[in-house]
């Protein structure tokens, strides 16, 4: 009958103008040496911070403002990935991902002025893809 790909079309509109929320959101809030993925597929992105910000750290900090993300050490075996993070826009509408992405630019760089860090030394660390 046609609906399942008017479905998909929709979906993917959505999900098109969330991420160009999401990424616009990236360019304004988060610090300049932050750096993130701009993917041609999937429902999240991958950003990498200043190696002094611990991403687990900043997860509490977030989540009691209401804004969750995945921390990137989960992704990795080994110990890395501590500065990363994995953020989702398939969840959330357009204004709350702003929202949710300027609040977390906030606490970033609060957390580099005041030099608040975790950080621990990781060697050798690979990806858990």
């Amino acid at each position: 009958t046609g609906r399942l790909e008017r479905h998909i079309a929709r979906v993917r509109e959505v999900n098109t103008r969330r991420l160009d929320a999401m990424l616009a959101a990236l360019e304004e809030h988060f610090p300049a040496s932050a750096t993130w993925t701009r993917p041609l597929g999937g429902m999240t992105l991958w950003a990498e911070l200043p190696e002094r910000v611990d991403t687990h750290d900043l997860l509490r900090q977030a989540a009691a403002h209401g804004v969750l993300f995945s921390p990137g050490a989960a992704f990795y075996p080994n110990g890395g990935g501590r500065n990363a993070m994995r953020l989702s826009f398939n969840r959330e509408g357009e204004a709350r991902i702003r929202k949710g992405v300027r609040l977390l630019g906030e606490l970033i760089k609060a957390r580099m002025r005041s030099g608040r860090s975790s950080r621990r030394p990781t060697r050798d660390t690979v990806p858990f893809l």
